[in-house]
């Protein structure tokens, strides 16, 4: 069992049981109240032969790695809500989804390491967590909810990876530092309302250069057509590799005749650079 679902076990217990004593009248000592008694439940230990549950209860944790959730297989709705001194956690590899409220309001937060094995982020998961600066979210989430990454006032990067299917409404609104947002999907995922993209800045949204029209004809997408723009892929291209030609929409490419000049090209993701490309 995690420490997530185990703590959410253990509050939802506690909570019932002091109302039920408390019902009947019991008198339990001051120094034994629902607070302290959850703080000192220690006998769950958590992976890596370490043991956070009292600060994760008493929501003073600062830092949680993958050995501290070795074993999980989810993070549970409400898992970390309100801890505020949290600043960084990364999620270990067997760990398939991200419930709701799961962060919220982790207002300290600064990383968040996402594994390739979550497929779904839940709504409000990471509901202001107001230090974030970047995310990536890797190719194998498929789905984002309803105000997942709300309010989180100073990030200025998101990249979504290849197999979202789905974004949900209120998904980044608020997220109003944004400068760069890229979705690595050639199908445009289903996108509830465009509330999901309510930024004041209204800034770009990157998207594979040879799907730009398929987004900005898609549903809600198109009501953000003037934002979409596309990216060019990065890499290494030899001369008799298909690149985008001068009619690609969003990218400048500059074509050089000339012997000297190696017959290779390295690209760059930046949909206004120029792409200098040798032929013989």
């Amino acid at each position: 069992m995690s420490i997530a679902t185990t703590l959410q076990s253990i509050r939802t217990n506690l909570t019932a049981a002091w109302t039920a004593l408390t019902n009947k009248g019991a008198t339990i000592p001051a120094n034994k109240n629902i607070e302290n008694l959850a703080t000192a439940i220690t006998s769950i230990p958590s992976g890596g032969g370490t043991n956070k549950l009292p600060s994760v209860v008493d929501r003073s944790v600062t830092t949680i790695t993958a050995e501290d959730l070795e074993g999980a297989t989810s993070i549970g709705s409400n898992a970390f809500y309100g801890c505020s001194s949290l600043t960084s956690i990364t999620i270990p590899d067997n760990v398939t989804s991200i419930g709701v409220y799961a962060f919220y309001n982790c207002t300290s937060i600064t990383s968040i390491t996402i594994p390739d094995s979550v497929t779904s982020i839940s709504g409000y998961a990471f509901y202001n967590c107001t230090s974030l600066t970047s995310i990536t979210i890797p190719d194998s989430v498929t789905s984002i909810g309803g105000s997942a990454f709300r309010i989180c006032g100073s990030l200025t990067s998101i990249t979504i990876g290849n197999s979202v299917t789905s974004i949900g409404s209120n998904a980044f609104s608020g997220c109003n530092s944004l400068t760069s947002f890229t979705i690595m999907a050639t199908t445009p995922p289903t996108l509830i309302d465009i509330s999901a993209f309510n930024i004041t800045n209204n800034c770009p949204i990157y998207v594979p250069y040879n799907n730009v029209s398929a987004y900005r004809t898609a549903t809600n997408w198109s009501s953000l057509s003037s934002r979409i723009q596309g990216f060019a892929p990065s890499g290494t291209f030899s001369q008799d590799d298909t690149l985008p030609t001068t009619s690609t929409e969003g990218l400048t490419l500059t074509w050089y005749s000339d012997v000297a000049r190696t017959q290779q090209v390295t690209t760059v993701s930046d949909p206004t650079a120029e792409y200098y490309c040798t032929a013989v």
